[in-house]
């Protein structure tokens, strides 16, 4: 049999469970919306990345949430973003393996080739962005 005691504390249990719900759902919301503007973000990038030729020395490689960013040492336009990218038909997912920071980068107007030239050792490597 319930007493008022054991009652009282079942009731507290459950709006302590829905409380912690809620709050997970309203983070887990925050999260979804921003994956979806951080996504639109990138695509509008992206898109720009295809119509553009682009060049410069590699200043800074970063990696964000499967997303890839080499800034230029350029002032203006110095950013290239990607997703994903794949070197001699094998799909890669560490950028860092084939750029590093004072390689020189080429890419053409019109086309998702990235060619990396290495400072160091002078080879060429060539990465489809997709």
């Amino acid at each position: 049999m319930l007493t008022l005691d054991k009652l009282s504390e079942l009731k507290q249990h459950k709006k302590f469970i829905l409380i912690v719900t809620v709050f997970g759902a309203i983070i887990f919301s925050i999260m979804l919306i921003q994956g979806s503007i951080e996504r639109k973000e990138f695509r509008s990038s992206y898109d720009e990345l295809i119509s553009k030729e682009k060049s410069g020395i590699v200043k800074l490689i970063s990696t964000n949430r499967g997303g890839n960013t080499i800034i230029l040492d350029k002032l203006i336009d110095n950013r290239i973003c990607f997703l994903n990218f794949n070197v001699e038909t094998r799909e890669e997912w560490d950028i860092h393996q084939f750029i590093s920071q004072g390689d020189s980068v080429y890419k053409a107007k019109n086309s998702m080739e990235l060619i990396v030239i290495n400072r160091n050792t002078k080879i060429k490597t060539s990465l489809k962005i997709e």
